[in-house]
């Protein structure tokens, strides 16, 4: 099971289904004007325990972690501010910015 966490104010995730098919999709708000919306793949179970924790789980791990990579690339880890998508148990470290000199 691969577990990625959605860091920053506002960003969330949902899944919701169309009526009339069979497919799932998956809604993230990731702080741009508008909503991304990702088709879920049928080999690929996808839970959303809280708003901003995604757990992946499939047969085949390969294509799993290819889809977690494809969600991580949608909105990758700000170094500076610590803001978007990445595995849970990745550390990360915040790079310190500029410097005012008086």
């Amino acid at each position: 099971m691969i577990v990625l966490k959605l860091y920053g104010l506002g960003y969330r995730a949902f899944i919701f289904c169309i009526e009339n098919s069979k497919e799932k999709w998956l809604n993230l708000q990731l702080g741009y004007s508008h909503k991304l919306c990702v088709s879920i793949p049928s080999y690929i179970n996808v839970n959303i325990s809280n708003k901003n924790t995604i757990q992946l789980s499939g047969g085949n791990m390969f294509l799993v972690t290819q889809y977690a990579s494809h969600l991580i690339g949608l909105k990758k880890t700000n170094p500076y501010s610590g803001k978007g998508i990445s595995y849970e148990n990745k550390l990360f470290t915040k790079k310190v910015g500029k410097k005012k000199t008086k």
